[in-house]
Parts: structure tokens; sequence; C-alpha cells
């Protein structure tokens, strides 16, 4: 058999598709000190505790207590930290030095990057019709900068971007390829692990839960109600298998309180200090401002958007500014072209996903989804605790980026394929974009964080040297 059938273009892309996100997470991975990213070494002595003592710790556990804030990251769900745990338990039997066994703990995320890269990718193939549209789409959403970091330390957001992603999977299955039992366990395998993960990106358990009886009421499978209890029967009990147990233990031990959100704040009234105690911290809720003055009379907007592209550290580190104009340029473009172009190319989509019904029935649930992950972080920021920062909000990426994706596609469809320059930049630009793309994250994780981390130049010289040595043309 001839080896050429592998070593097609659209075979070499995929390959440095993960080897790219593979290579750029495992520079972070091992170059980011201990505690470097936000509140890491915080998150760390959960999974350690798992790693001790080989059980759960609860919420009260003394030892995990959040100095300063109060409380513990064990009172929310912990799956992540469960199986850092439990691997780093594993390798204390080869007696694995402290510095390895960080690294394990931080693969463990890795991991789940790269299971989204690889559900995106399926996405993809679902929804556009030639590879260039496939691979701009995956490649806004698998290397933004932030999205990378997300994978690369000790957190619960990326196993809540990976349940994003199976979740979208699934509802993508059912709605183009008829409802059935893989679809269905797709389904429950994402809500679980997004029950398990971050509460910030709920808003998807949510709307399955609503969108689902639609896969079987619609003209597609006939108004099916014999097959919508059989699946949905089995996609709830998979689900709550998977999850139920984790809120049965709330409940039993925050004496009803199932989510464990008021136990946790009532342990950090009795632990924190004055200026973060949750009865005394000063909000733009208790202060007595609007929503209008946290969103354009603040810098909240300005700092939450950078630091959704790319902001490492505890959201000290930045990028090249030529990063966040090229994202500041594209992003509004592509949302802008998305709505402004009533009558969509249908070339742009697969042939299942060129009717209009069937894209609105995934356009609307997709888009209330980010709008309920952005609502839930605005809200949190109002009410509770002013932090400006991006990764709260990452769970809205995919369908921001769908929006984005298909605004450019639109916007290149409407070039005149028979004039020479017209067809030469509609064949180039999602491929100049994604060169782009991955231009500025390496420049952003290899010229920026690592050598910041390795004290080759300081902040201050970034911008200097980037300006005069990169951008000098511009």
């Amino acid at each position: 058999m001839s080896l050429r059938k592998y070593f097609t273009g659209n075979n070499c892309i995929r390959f440095l598709y993960y080897a790219l996100f593979f290579t750029f997470g495992v520079s972070l991975i091992l170059i980011q000190p201990f505690g470097g990213p936000p509140d890491e070494a915080l998150r760390f002595l959960v999974a350690k505790y798992v790693c001790l003592h080989g059980t759960i710790p609860s919420g009260y556990e003394h030892s995990i207590l959040i100095p300063g804030y109060g409380g513990s990251y064990a009172f929310q769900p912990i799956l992540s930290y469960i199986l850092m745990g439990w691997l780093m338990r594993f390798l204390t039997v080869f007696h694995a030095s402290a510095g390895a066994l960080l690294i394990a703990a931080r693969s463990v995320n890795l991991i789940f990057g790269l299971l989204m890269a690889y559900f995106v990718r399926k996405i993809s193939l679902l929804l556009f019709s030639e590879n260039s549209a496939r691979w701009l789409f995956c490649f806004l959403i698998m290397f933004l900068p932030e999205n990378i970091f997300m994978h690369t330390y000790v957190n619960t957001d990326s196993m809540a971007l990976l349940a994003v992603s199976v979740i979208l999977y699934s509802w993508l299955s059912m709605l183009l390829n008829k409802p059935s039992y893989r679809a269905c366990i797709q389904l429950a395998l994402g809500i679980t692990l997004c029950a398990m993960s971050y509460y910030n990106a709920y808003g998807y358990v949510l709307v399955s839960v609503i969108l689902f009886p639609f896969f079987y009421l619609s003209d597609q499978t006939g108004k099916n109600t014999k097959l919508l209890f059989r699946h949905g029967c089995l996609t709830a009990l998979l689900a709550l298998a998977g999850s139920l147990w984790w809120f049965i233990r709330s409940f039993i031990l925050y004496h009803g309180d199932f989510l464990g959100l008021t136990a946790r704040t009532a342990y950090a009234v009795k632990t924190a200090d004055a200026a973060h105690n949750p009865l005394t911290r000063v909000t733009f809720y208790s202060s007595g401002h609007s929503l209008t003055d946290l969103l354009f009379h603040s810098d909240f907007s300005i700092r939450t958007f950078n630091s959704f592209l790319a902001m490492f550290g505890p959201a000290s580190i930045s990028s090249s500014i030529w990063l966040y104009r090229f994202y500041k340029l594209i992003l509004p473009i592509g949302l802008i072209c998305f709505f402004l172009f009533l009558t969509r190319k249908k070339e742009i989509f697969q042939s299942s996903f060129q009717s209009d019904r069937v894209r609105i029935r995934f356009d609307i649930p997709a888009g209330l989804s980010a709008l309920i992950v952005f609502g839930l972080g605005l809200w949190y920021n109002y009410t509770f605790d002013y932090q400006p920062q991006g990764r709260y909000f990452l769970p809205l990426l995919i369908p921001f980026m769908y929006f984005v994706s298909v605004g450019i596609l639109k916007l290149r469809a409407c070039l005149n394929k028979n004039h020479r320059i017209q067809n030469m930049l509609y064949t180039a630009l999602p491929i100049l974009l994604c060169c782009l793309i991955i231009f500025f994250t390496a420049l952003t994780i290899y010229v920026y964080v690592i050598p910041y981390y390795l004290g080759c130049y300081t902040p201050a010289q970034f911008d200097w040297i980037i300006h005069h040595m990169v951008f000098l043309p511009f």
C-alpha cells in the first residue's frame, strides 16, 4: 500500500495542528514557575491533598485554605484535581521529584487541551465545506494564546473548555446525522465533564436540557417521541451517574447546599481578611455603581478583552501590541459580517448544514450558551469579586469564534472568483490568517513569556525590542 495518501496537504496540516499545540503547551508547562499562573499554588493544594491522602478533601479542610480570601477550592467540583492527585500518587511509587509531580499535574490539562483540539476539528468537519475554512475555525480557537495557557497549569478551566467542545459536537451530530446512542453518550460525557469542572460553563448544560427534545420532535426524525424517551433516559442516566455523586456528597457535607456556593461563602466570611471578606468587600454593586459604570467607566472591558486574548502569569505578562491590534481588527469584522450579511453564502457550509432552518437550530443555542457565560462572568465581577480576567469568559470561545469564522468566510465569499486578484485573495485569505495566528502565538510564548520567566529581559523592555527588531517596518 502506498504511503503517499498519508502525506497529503491536509494530513500535514492536521499533524502540524496537533504538534504545534503540543509544542506550545509543553514549552509553557516546563518553563512556568510553580505558582506563576493565577492561584496555581492554591489549586495545587487540593491535588496534593488527594495525592498524599488518597481521599477527596472537604471544603473545610484547613490545609487547603486560601489565605486572605478564605474558603478553599474544594467546595466546587474538582474532578481535574482528583485526576491530577491520582496521577501524582501513582508517580510517588517511583519516587518522582516534586518538579516531576508538578509537570504530571499540569500534563493532565494538556491532555484535555489535545482532546479539545480533536473535538474542535470534528466540529469543523460538520460545519464547513472546504478545508481552508475548517482550519481557520480550528486555528482561531485552539491557537488563541489564552486558550493554550489554560491547558498548561493546574485549574478546572481546561476541563470546562473540553466539555464545551464535546457538548457542541454532540449537538451537531444529533442535528445533522440524526440522534443516535453514540451521540447521546457523547452528550452525557460532555455534560458530566461540564458539571464536574467550572460553574461558569453550566449554561451549556442548561441549554442542552432545553434543546434535547427538539432533536427528536423535528421534521427530520418525524416527531419520534419513543426515541426521545429512550435516548433521553440513557443520556440522563449516564450524565447523572458521572456527576450526581459529587452533588450528593456536597448536599450531605454542607447541610443541603448541593452546589457548595452558600457553604463556601459562609466559610469565607469566617476565614477571610477584611479586604476580601464577602461581608465587607467593596464591589461595584455594593458601592452603588451600575453595570454601565462597570462596562464603560472602568478598566473592566479593556482588561477583560486583552486577557481573553493573551495575558500570562497572574494576568501581568502581556503580549505584543500587534497581537491585540490583529485580533481587534479581525474579531469585530467577523462578527459584523456574520450579522450584516443576512443572505448567507451556502458554499461556506457542509451540504447538511446549508439549510437556514438547520443553522438557526445551532446558532441560537450556541449563541445563548455564550451569552450565559458572559452574563455569569459579568455578574460575578459586578456583585461578588472584581477580577477582570478573560479566562472566566473562555467557555464562550467556540461559539464566538464560530460566528467570527462564518463572518470572515461570508466576507470572502463576496469576492469575484473570475477576477484574478480577487480569486488569489479568496484562496489566500484563510491561509494568511492561520499563518498570522501561529506567528503571534509563537511570538507571545517564545519572545514574551518564556524569556520573561528565564530573566532574559524585563517587561519594560518587551515592547521596545519587538518594535525595533520585529515590527520596525511599521
